[in-house]
């Protein structure tokens, strides 16, 4: 969509992401210290940069050798280094203010799921304040799977947002995942989407997200994963009834996950028929 000029991606990783928690491994049948995402190269992420007419990437990181290697491989994009904080509780602050005196932090992620903690203020209270202190957004990641959605329930997510006016949140991936091929009129993808007696509707969770950022100054809607032909529907029909919204829609990719790419989550809009004026203004945002 070279229309749209240059863009940012609010949400990408350069690092592979490995297990700590041992409650988390066993779900997934890894161990403490594999790996859920294996990475690529920083040649697949400059390529990533270049081929999606990059403007500004957020990547997130834990290493910031890796982050100085994405710049120097990308100097004609903004690479804003998002440092992942593993261990809410007893963050490394002087480690992590030291990486903020040096440019390499421009925003902080956290992982509910993958380090297993419920999003409450109380539990990523030092995460917070090092958010105020940088005035960097925090982007969290938000899940739909019957196991974990709990941990990052639309309840939480409102408590979290309205309790800390003076930081920036990004809800990662939008309130839910939403894989690619659960699409159609299948039973099951309907029962995926509109909720069953044995699961949670994925459509209330994206909606809820969507309200949150419609609802809060400090919010901001991330578009991962809006290649879900159902996803897109229900984004569109929301920025339909409340055009505003789409101040607050940020477009993001997960990359490498699935090898997505911007353009493809704004294509999705499209084809999901979001008017152009609000495809444009989604392509413009920055955070």
């Amino acid at each position: 969509m070279k229309e749209f000029g240059r863009l940012m991606d609010c949400h990408t990783h350069i690092q592979d992401i490995k297990f700590r928690n041992i409650e988390t491994a066993d779900f997934f049948n890894k161990k403490v210290g594999d790996v859920r995402w294996h990475g690529v190269s920083i040649e697949s992420h400059a390529e990533h940069i270049r081929s999606n007419n990059l403007e500004v990437v957020y990547a997130i990181y834990e290493n910031p050798e890796i982050l100085v290697k994405l710049r120097e491989a990308a100097p004609g994009c903004d690479v804003r280094g998002m440092f992942f904080v593993r261990d809410i509780n007893y963050p490394d602050k002087y480690y992590i203010r030291t990486l903020f005196a040096k440019g390499f932090i421009q925003g902080l992620k956290v992982h509910p799921v993958i380090d297993n903690f419920s999003l409450t203020t109380q539990n990523l209270k030092n995460v917070l304040d090092l958010a105020r202190e940088f005035s960097v957004p925090l982007l969290y990641h938000s899940d739909d799977r019957s196991k974990f959605w709990q941990l990052t329930a639309p309840e939480l997510q409102e408590d979290l947002v309205r309790e800390n006016p003076d930081v920036k949140f990004i809800i990662g991936h939008g309130g839910a995942y939403a894989h690619p091929r659960l699409v159609g009129s299948h039973p099951s993808v309907i029962a995926y989407w509109e909720g069953s007696a044995q699961g949670v509707s994925r459509r209330k969770l994206v909606t809820s997200a969507l309200e949150l950022a419609y609802l809060h100054d400090n919010a901001f809607y991330d578009l991962t994963v809006a290649t879900n032909s159902i996803k897109a529907g229900i984004i569109a029909e929301f920025l339909h009834k409340y055009s505003e919204a789409a101040e607050k829609i940020l477009v993001g990719t997960d990359f490498p996950v699935q090898r997505a790419k911007t353009v493809s989550q704004l294509q999705s809009l499209s084809d999901a028929g979001l008017r152009p004026a609000l495809l444009t203004k989604i392509a413009s945002n920055r955070i």
